[in-house]
């Protein structure tokens, strides 16, 4: 108690205060960081059920489809009933070929291909 109270003690109390108002700054924009982080994933949420509708829209709708697998580039969707299936629509969203053999679209969407079946697996 001595060392704090002596000629130099008033140093070791505004080293404390700062290193709290430090540490306490930090607590604080990590809070921050993570809440923007949750607001834009709620974003990105909301923005994945619109387009996942309009992909299952331009299959057919939901009752049309009967699997989705991706292959690379390419979107393979199985679907019930082709003549449901809208191959301008899918250009329109960035297919750069589709491709319908039987019952069975095959649609090339690039480097996209992995997050637009993710959206709509």
């Amino acid at each position: 108690m001595n060392l704090i109270l002596s000629g130099n003690g008033w140093v070791v109390i505004l080293v404390a205060v700062l290193m709290g108002l430090i540490f306490a700054i930090m607590i604080a924009a990590i809070i921050i960081r993570l809440v923007k982080a949750s607001r834009k994933k709620s974003n990105n949420n909301s923005l994945d059920h619109k387009q996942r509708e309009i992909f299952l829209n331009a299959y057919g709708g939901s009752k049309n489809i009967i699997s989705v697998s991706n292959e690379m580039s390419r979107i393979i969707v199985e679907v019930k009933d082709v003549e449901n299936v809208d191959g301008n629509v899918l250009k329109d969203l960035g297919a750069t070929g589709v491709l319908i053999t039987g019952n069975v679209v095959k649609a090339s969407f690039q480097e996209r291909a992995k997050n637009i079946y993710e959206i709509i697996k």
